[in-house]
């Protein structure tokens, strides 16, 4: 009877073993199939960061670009800004001219007026000093539209 008894409970542990090792062979399973999610999701990860790496390095380029091409604008109105100030420099000198010019006109006209006791025909000088004025106020209203 002991023996059967210990048969039993042989029986009974080999029972016990072998639901144990069919829950050990479906922790396995799942460990197997875990280890696949896991090397697919750490491929997938390799592959976005890739992509990520390959971005950032093109926004670094544009960055860069983006740089160069603010510093070429900066330079480009610095450089209209000089020439600007230089044309109204200019400009100021020939009104200032055509002011000098009318003023040696005036008192030309007021020796000869006084010499001949009339005044004299207008002459191209005259005319010409005309033109010179339209033109430098042209010139004044395209390249100084705001003074």
């Amino acid at each position: 009877m002991m023996l059967k008894t210990k048969l039993v409970e042989i029986s009974k542990q080999v029972g016990t073993f072998q639901e144990q090792g069919l829950q050990l062979k479906r922790v396995i399973d799942q460990c197997k199939s875990q280890k696949e999610d896991i090397e697919e999701l750490q491929g997938l990860l390799e592959t976005e960061t890739r992509k990520v790496t390959e971005e950032v390095v093109k926004n670094k380029a544009l960055a860069l670009d983006i740089d160069a091409l603010k510093r070429r604008h900066d330079d480009t109105i610095r450089i209209h800004a000089e020439e600007v100030a230089q044309l109204r420099n200019t400009i100021t000198e020939a009104m200032s001219q055509i002011d000098r010019m009318r003023q040696a006109e005036l008192e030309l006209r007021g020796q000869l007026e006084r010499m001949h006791g009339v005044p004299p025909p207008s002459d191209a000088l005259v005319l010409e000093n005309e033109r010179l004025r339209k033109r430098i106020e042209t010139l004044e209203a395209v390249y100084c539209p705001y003074g």
